[in-house]
């Protein structure tokens, strides 16, 4: 009866050994298996926060990784978060860089974002595509405003040079206006001037200040007659002292105007008037 109460409490000692062994290695199956889906979890949720860069998730993904302290998953999961810190960080200073190109247009600009587009981890596709798109979009738009105002520089140079035209067109037929007042004709000759000029030669050889006074009896380079050059003065209520060549040019076109039709062409080329 001894050794069968002695046998019996060795069996159940044994038993209980091996109950509590199976114990521990259940619990250490139960806290691989938890871990490794903790892992997974966590991979999923980093797929999300590099799409999302949510830094809400960023702060939940960070207590998750604390929990694999101590086991095979930690170091890759913190230098994976390492890496996603960085990316978000990147991916900030980045779109600020292509934000405020778009904005500034600027080529300073436009290369500060290329550069910080450059820099973005290879596997980050998507997002280098995306931003890229987005500053390939701003030089085009640069592109195309300088062609169009290459475009309005040459319409404004042309529309100046039109009024330009235009401006000294109008001077010279005021010009020719206040050298002809009165629309004469000048038949024969490829000026008014040269009609002038010819009868100026045939009365004074030329010289339009010569016989500049009243008390003589042929008066200027036309050669007016002093009873003549008073009618025309006061026709013209013109000064009869004033002898510039502007006024005998004036009293010249208004006998050619009363006596020769208007028209210096049937004013006599040889003698008198």
């Amino acid at each position: 009866m001894k050794f069968k109460s002695k046998l019996t409490a060795v069996l159940a000692t044994t038993l209980l050994t091996l109950s509590f062994s199976q114990s521990i290695k259940a619990s250490a199956d139960t806290t691989t298996a938890t871990q490794s889906n903790l892992y997974d979890k966590i991979n999923q949720q980093f797929t999300q926060a590099y799409q999302t860069r949510s830094a809400k998730l960023v702060d939940v993904i960070t207590k998750e990784v604390s929990k694999l302290s101590g086991t095979n998953f930690h170091e890759p999961v913190e230098a994976s978060l390492l890496h996603l810190n960085q990316f978000i960080s990147q991916y900030d200073q980045t779109l600020a860089s292509v934000n405020k190109a778009e904005a500034t247009h600027l080529d300073a600009d436009i290369s500060a974002a290329q550069a910080q587009i450059a820099q973005l981890p290879t596997s980050e596709v998507a997002h280098t595509t995306a931003f890229s798109d987005r500053i390939n979009a701003v030089i085009a738009a640069n592109e195309q405003a300088k062609k169009a105002a290459a475009l309005a520089a040459q319409k404004a140079a042309a529309d100046q040079a039109a009024k330009e035209a235009q401006a000294a067109q109008e001077a010279q037929r005021e010009k020719e206006k206040a050298n002809n007042p009165y629309g004469l004709k000048y038949t024969g000759f490829d000026s008014i001037d040269s009609a002038r000029a010819l009868r100026n030669s045939i009365e004074q050889g030329g010289n339009m200040n010569i016989n500049l006074s009243l008390n003589l009896q042929y008066i200027g380079g036309y050669g007016f007659a002093k009873s003549t050059w008073l009618a025309l003065c006061s026709e013209t209520a013109t000064s009869p002292t004033d002898f510039s060549v502007a006024h005998q040019n004036l009293l010249a076109d208004t006998l050619v105007r009363d006596a020769f039709g208007g028209d210096w062409g049937n004013v006599p080329k040889s003698g008198g008037w």
